[in-house]
């Protein structure tokens, strides 16, 4: 085991951290054995390695749109906004797809916009709302200063 292997897996790392450095190490492993097929001249080796790292890039990516997910969902919830139609088990629609690698389903591009559309909505909403609170507040202010300075000017 390399120190590079040893340190990621025993240091406490962030996990982005942890995950580009991780996909740095992959990288220069893969290029020397990629060199060292070429070199041979194992054309097979070399096809073997081209498709292998296309589908680790796959996997990485599944990953992260479900991380992605999981975060976005976990927002819309506590502001309580309606997510996209789930599907029935086993099926995609046009706001869901399924990562057959995880067994788990993650927001497409159309999801995505759709509830970050929902989100914003939401806390353009709330804030909103506080503001109206916060003028309504500035004026009740300005009304007690003007009886407060009219009482004043009263008394003397």
């Amino acid at each position: 085991m390399t120190l590079q292997r040893w340190a990621l897996e025993h240091l406490p790392l962030p996990r982005g951290a942890r995950g580009r450095w991780y996909k740095n190490i992959a990288e220069k492993e893969y290029r020397n054995k990629l060199a060292a097929a070429m070199a041979a001249g194992d054309a097979k080796e070399t096809e073997f390695l081209r498709a292998s790292k296309q589908a680790d890039e796959y996997f990485d990516y599944e990953a992260d749109e479900i991380e992605f997910t999981h975060r976005l969902v976990r927002h819309a919830r506590k502001l309580r906004v309606p997510l996209p139609e789930y599907p029935d088990r086993g099926e995609e629609n046009e706001w869901w797809a399924m990562s057959y690698s995880f067994g788990e389903r993650y927001l497409t591009m159309k999801g995505i916009v759709e509830v970050r559309d929902a989100i914003r909505k939401e806390e353009r909403w709330r804030s909103e709302r506080i503001g109206q609170w916060l003028g309504a507040l500035a004026g009740i202010t300005g009304v007690f200063g003007t009886l407060i300075g009219l009482f004043t000017i009263r008394c003397r």
